[in-house]
């Protein structure tokens, strides 16, 4: 039985928690696209104003600007190019591209792996001196390099959830299309044929 609030044409409690939880996703939804916002104008202005360690010497070993340019700039440009072709070129049935959609997750890979060689590869002297002289560079470039591999290891999940329901529906496609030739009924035409056909001899 309803309460007094209910009978009266009150609120459902549930219709205010539902919307307080909306209204914390969207909080939630619109600091996150403020953090991404800054972070991106920070390594932009970052990678113009560190734009003289090119040609430093360590840049021979452990160029981490041409990374964080490729990673920030570079990478964006392409995964909108593509966005804007995949949009526009569609397969005869209609549906998207999807190989085109693979492009922007393979150069996410390649720069990905790069980054952890760069990583791996400085040495300590290139590390100081890009501590000490470019702190902001050295630190876009380790962010770029996580996200990378997070893109990656998401990447990789991502395919192995695919594999597995594409595996999944194609054998339960093949079960069904065995069992459908097996689970045929008998009709009583067929089943009473033989008892006819008896009938009819006897009748010869």
């Amino acid at each position: 039985m309803r309460g007094p609030a209910f009978s009266q044409g009150g609120q459902n409690p549930m219709e205010g928690m539902g919307a307080g939880v909306l209204m914390c996703v969207m909080c939630c939804l619109c600091i996150f696209v403020s953090i991404v916002i800054a972070y991106f104008v920070w390594a932009v202005i970052t990678i113009f104003d560190t734009a003289e360690a090119y040609d430093v010497p360590c840049a021979e070993d452990s160029n981490i600007w041409v990374f964080s340019m490729a990673f920030v700039l570079i990478a964006p440009v392409i995964a909108c190019c593509v966005s804007v072709m995949q949009a526009f070129t569609k397969n005869v049935d209609g549906s998207p591209n999807m190989v085109m959609g693979f492009i922007p997750s393979c150069v996410t890979l390649v720069l990905a792996v790069w980054g952890v060689l760069l990583w791996a590869n400085m040495t300590g002297d290139c590390h100081h001196f890009y501590e000490s002289t470019y702190p902001n560079l050295l630190l876009l470039f380790k962010i770029s390099v996580i996200f990378g591999v997070i893109s990656f290891v998401g990447f990789i999940c991502v395919m192995c959830v695919l594999g597995t329901v594409l595996v999944a529906g194609l054998s339960q496609m093949n079960s069904g299309t065995g069992a459908g030739y097996n689970d045929i009924p008998v009709s009583s035409d067929d089943a009473d044929a033989p008892s006819k056909a008896e009938q009819t001899e006897d009748y010869v």
